[in-house]
């Protein structure tokens, strides 16, 4: 499953973040503002108010005669927002905390696994970071910091589990198909709301139609439609995918098309770019997996953890 499916969800609340939340996230560490306050309303009062100057008000957007300031997107967004943000920008500060009280560290070679993870969906490294900038507004930078912060949550929520040499090597003995070689298919396709539409564009194909160019005109997958619906390289049992999808595509040869195959969407015209096969893992690399996957399956969920950390270092919201 493509990474940036997931990583939309951060670029919203760093977006609203950035918007409209900064100085509103207090915790115990930070310094308390002075309870002393001018009898005079602030410039924070005149927007809760409306009340701003017009020559103070920063016009983001207009329609007609009426005209959107800044200070009223702010205060909508936080209206709809604030407290998912706000929660996030306190679980951060919150695994910083913990992960130095700790000394829980996350190493760039683990940073370059995790990445190359992430890469692996894609056809480059080139066009996963392409991907990242226009379609997620993420710099290089940004995703490493996305990297980073999954990988000290995984780890403070592991260091809460002990686990011991033998469970290891009875998880391994009893889930060999997880340390086999994987199967990636890179596909595209098209989805369509009703069987007659994917007829019509199969027609089309077979006569010489261009696949990326009827997937960014009439395709409803908005994750991928824009990208002539590639979807990346997708393991041959991936859980999220529909499985007689998957089971059809693997019996085809890079190249061929097939459809209309009927899934949750409606129904999907699919293409078979390419396959390969990955390397199997070692069995240092088999321990480690097994240990990560006993301890976060033996832990608290990430909300408990989060709330644990929160309650921890005190966390304070105020408004």
């Amino acid at each position: 499953m493509k990474k940036y499916e997931w990583l939309k969800l951060v670029v919203v609340v760093q977006a609203i973040a950035m918007i409209a939340l900064t100085g509103f996230v207090i915790i115990k560490w930070w310094p308390q503002p002075s309870e002393e306050r001018s009898e005079q309303p602030s410039q924070t009062d005149n927007v809760e108010q409306g009340l701003l100057p017009e020559d103070k008000t920063d016009i983001v957007a207009s329609i007609g005669n009426e005209k959107i300031s800044r200070e009223q997107l702010t205060k909508e967004l936080y209206a709809h927002h604030g407290d998912t943000v706000l929660r996030s920008m306190m679980v951060q500060k919150a695994l910083e905390l913990e992960a130095q009280a700790q000394g829980i560290m996350v190493t760039e070679q683990e940073m370059k696994e995790e990445l190359q993870s992430w890469i692996a969906d894609y056809d480059s490294e080139e066009q996963f970071y392409t991907i990242m900038r226009e379609q997620l507004s993420m710099d290089k930078q940004q995703v490493r910091d996305e990297v980073k912060s999954k990988l000290l949550l995984d780890k403070i929520t592991m260091s809460m589990v002990n686990i011991s040499n033998s469970q290891i090597e009875e998880y391994i003995a009893n889930h060999p198909e997880q340390f086999l070689p994987e199967v990636l298919l890179h596909m595209r396709w098209i989805v369509t709301e009703t069987k007659q539409k994917s007829d019509q564009l199969l027609l089309e194909l077979e006569q010489g139609a261009d696949f990326a160019q009827l997937a960014r005109q009439y395709s409803v997958d908005p994750f991928t439609a824009n990208d002539g619906g590639d979807m990346g390289k997708i393991a041959v049992d991936d859980p999220f995918y529909d499985k007689k999808l998957l089971a059809r595509t693997d019996g085809m040869q890079p190249g061929q098309i097939t459809g209309p195959i009927e899934i949750d969407q409606g129904h999907a015209i699919v293409q078979l770019l390419g396959k390969e096969v990955t390397e199997s893992l070692s069995l240092e690399k088999q321990r480690e997996e097994a240990h990560k996957q006993l301890a976060l399956m033996a832990a608290m969920s990430q909300q408990q953890v989060e709330d644990e950390l929160l309650k921890k270092y005190d966390a304070l919201i105020t408004k």
